[in-house]
């Protein structure tokens, strides 16, 4: 079957594209009923019809780990989302008592990410007809291996063997640089000592070690800062999200729809990375560096500013 690349090199490349930059815009401005343009089609923003169109091609890509990270941010889309139904249902119906309201809460947020995983389970069952990658997530034999602790046996299965070798060798120059790791880009010298038996039968390494002119990479974007940056990198680098994830907060309270809508779309940015994190392990894709500059750059909007149509633009 065909998955579609888009621009891109890649697939999996175009799922990340969509995950960590545009579907959490438009996405947010969904949520938010924001949009930068005045065009409606029977009340449907731009935003609404960039989302449902997203969508699709994401699905297209059939990139397991971009559709799994877009289900990680619909799970916090849902939890969001139960806050603000409990919150008008318990105004409406049970004046606004705390532990009513926190119990809606709860019983929405568990029904709505049923649903979700409900959803979920179904489009993967259904794409599993025209991609074998999904078929073997419903092989009894593949989950028997796991029950058995074969790990290695099963992700060759799931066809991820290679890359679970990468995110081990990636793992072991850590361990054996832990403080600050091996230097930017350094990783792929130190890993050839530490192949496993198991790995050199993988005909994918066989191939980037005997006819490539590239050395293997770490395939996760988080075993590489720890291995080439070591724990005092990877501190930074964590420090830095979660500035960042406080202050996508913050912009969420907002009163100015704008910043409103951008602090959300952080907020979906940086879970997306999450999962997006254990598939791409390069800096110098542009998506998340100018999803991560809107996001600077409201924050500092959202400091020094009050909301006004020059700093905030009000929806047409």
């Amino acid at each position: 079957h065909f998955r579609v690349p888009g621009t891109t090199l890649e697939p999996s490349w175009l799922a990340h594209c969509l995950n960590v930059l545009y579907l959490s815009i438009w996405l947010a401005s969904t949520t938010t009923r924001y949009s930068a343009f005045r065009f409606r089609i029977f009340r449907l923003t731009m935003e609404n019809l960039l989302l449902t169109g997203g969508t699709l091609v994401l699905i297209l890509t059939y990139s397991r780990i971009g559709l799994l990270a877009f289900g990680l941010v619909l799970v916090w889309y849902m939890l969001l989302s139960s806050k603000s139904v409990a919150r008008w249902l318990s105004s409406r119906f049970f004046s606004n008592r705390p532990m009513a309201k926190r119990t809606l809460q709860i019983l929405l947020a568990a029904m709505l990410v049923l649903v979700l995983i409900i959803v979920l389970g179904g489009l993967v069952y259904g794409l599993s007809f025209n991609d074998s990658r999904f078929a073997k997530f419903f092989n009894l034999q593949n989950i028997e291996l796991a029950a058995s602790g074969k790990f290695m046996a099963m992700a060759n299965k799931l066809n991820i063997a290679e890359r679970v070798v990468y995110w081990d060798l990636g793992w072991k120059v850590f361990e054996d640089h832990p403080v600050l790791g091996v230097g930017l880009g350094n990783a792929g010298m130190f890993t050839l000592k530490d192949i496993s038996i198991y790995a050199w039968k993988l005909p994918e390494l066989q191939r980037v070690l005997f006819v490539e002119s590239f050395l293997p990479n770490t395939k996760s974007l988080w075993v590489r800062i720890l291995a080439e940056t070591g724990l005092v990198g990877f501190a930074v680098f964590l420090t830095w999200l979660v500035v960042l994830w406080v202050a996508a907060r913050r912009l969420y309270k907002h009163s100015a729809p704008l910043l409103r809508t951008l602090g959300l779309a952080g907020q979906f940015t940086l879970i997306a990375l999450l999962l997006e994190g254990f598939s791409i392990d390069t800096f110098a894709l542009p998506y998340l560096w100018i999803a991560l500059g809107l996001l600077t750059a409201a924050s500092f909007l959202g400091r020094v500013h009050t909301s006004s149509p020059d700093t905030a633009p009000q929806p047409r």
